[in-house]
């Protein structure tokens, strides 16, 4: 029984408590999972496309051929060297942007690893739970077994019906019927777990539940946890993308200026020179500014329908840790297990009617239960109000 309370308070002895396994297993997934390697590919691929937008165009080459009739072969020709770009300012306002892009890009690509993270972590606390309700419903079999055996005994003796036997061994049935769906429940996280990478097998036994901050007192931190949320962050940097493209398209009503180097031949003589020319954007950039201001507009309402959203999910998780962990305080560990000692002592001695043992000794045991099920919950919400922390 002393070991059993422990477990409720932590783990139980039996169980690894390596305070590493958790943050390895967090290494495991980050290394190896597939869909963050493919992400990470696909975030340099857009990086690099972002700078290949901001390159000057490559050089032109053409070469003209000329033929009169009073001429045998070619009469002349004509090559002309030519490279067009942007006006100088317009590139710095393009680098602004793309820096921003970029940075932009990496944010998604840390909110895909938190997702990732946040259900590898899930799956982790399911693992801890499960692995705890394993000890209770082994610590219950075990008082079971020894009260059959001792029932059996006064079975021979006549002391008892085989009724009373019968409801013992029915009481077991039931256990093990449980036993086996935590077995499958654990399986299940096991095999999610190496569904993101993990890379744990059947004989992994999880240490102490993630810490969280246990002290965490609700609405102190919505504003800083608001402002921290990844999602909120992206939201943001999407605006600043926003806003410098309308500085980037005021840019482009710049012209565009052509440079070149141009070399005439005939019968007679050859002539060399150079090509300066340019083009205004009358007509290419109509319309781009006012599309670029729309979509300003429509970044920062989103910044403030992303911020809102946040913080009401926030603030009901704050709330909802709360709650968890007054209801965890409800549970008197210690006085439960003391009346399960005292009943076992009163059965075995005879003092109690085996109906009334099971009747109390079962709602003990569901109490205990729910203890391990609102733990589980508690740490199930920290970890998804402290999400950001992985």
């Amino acid at each position: 029984m002393k070991r059993l309370l422990f477990s409720l308070a932590v783990l139980s002895a039996s169980i690894s408590a390596d305070a590493q396994t958790f943050g390895e297993l967090l290494e495991a997934v980050a290394a190896d999972n597939p869909a963050l390697a493919a992400m990470t590919h696909e975030v340099s691929a857009e990086k690099d496309a972002i700078d290949a937008e901001n390159l000057p165009e490559d050089p032109r080459i053409e070469y003209s051929s000329f033929y009169a009739g009073d001429v045998s072969g070619q009469s002349g020709s004509e090559l002309v060297i030519s490279q067009s770009t942007d006006f100088p300012t317009l590139y710095r306002s393009r680098a602004r942007t793309a820096r921003l892009r970029k940075e932009s890009a990496d944010l998604r690509l840390a909110s895909l690893r938190l997702e990732i993270l946040s259900e590898a972590e899930g799956h982790y606390i399911d693992l801890v739970w499960r692995t705890l309700e394993r000890e209770l419903l082994e610590t219950r079999m075990s008082c079971a077994d020894t009260l059959l055996q001792l029932y059996e005994q006064r079975l021979d003796a006549g002391d008892v019906s085989v009724i009373e036997v019968n409801r013992i061994k029915m009481e077991r049935m039931s256990i093990q019927t449980a036993l086996l769906r935590n077995h499958a429940a654990r399986r299940s996280s096991l095999e999610s777990l190496n569904a993101l990478g993990a890379g744990v097998d059947n004989t992994f036994r999880p240490g102490e539940y993630p810490a969280h901050a246990e002290a965490l007192s609700p609405y102190d931190f919505a504003e800083s946890l608001t402002e921290s949320d990844i999602s909120f962050r992206i939201a943001r940097m999407d605006a600043l993308v926003a806003e410098n493209e309308v500085r980037t398209q005021r840019q482009s009503l710049l012209p565009r200026l052509e440079f070149g180097y141009r070399r005439n031949t005939d019968l007679e003589r050859k002539e060399h020179g150079f090509v300066v020319g340019g083009s205004i954007p009358l007509f290419s950039s109509r319309k781009q500014k006012a599309v670029a201001i729309f979509r300003r507009a429509a970044a920062n309402f989103d910044v403030e329908d992303v911020r809102l959203r946040v913080r009401a999910r926030i603030v009901a998780g704050c709330d909802e840790v709360e709650q968890l962990r007054r209801a965890m305080s409800v549970y008197d560990t210690e006085l439960m297990l003391r009346t399960l000692d005292m009943l076992n002592r009163k059965v075995r001695a005879g003092l109690l009617s085996l109906t009334e043992y099971l009747q109390q000794v079962d709602e003990i045991y569901q109490n205990m239960g729910a203890y391990l099920e609102t733990e589980h919950d508690f740490h199930r919400a920290s970890a998804a109000l402290l999400s950001g922390r992985l």
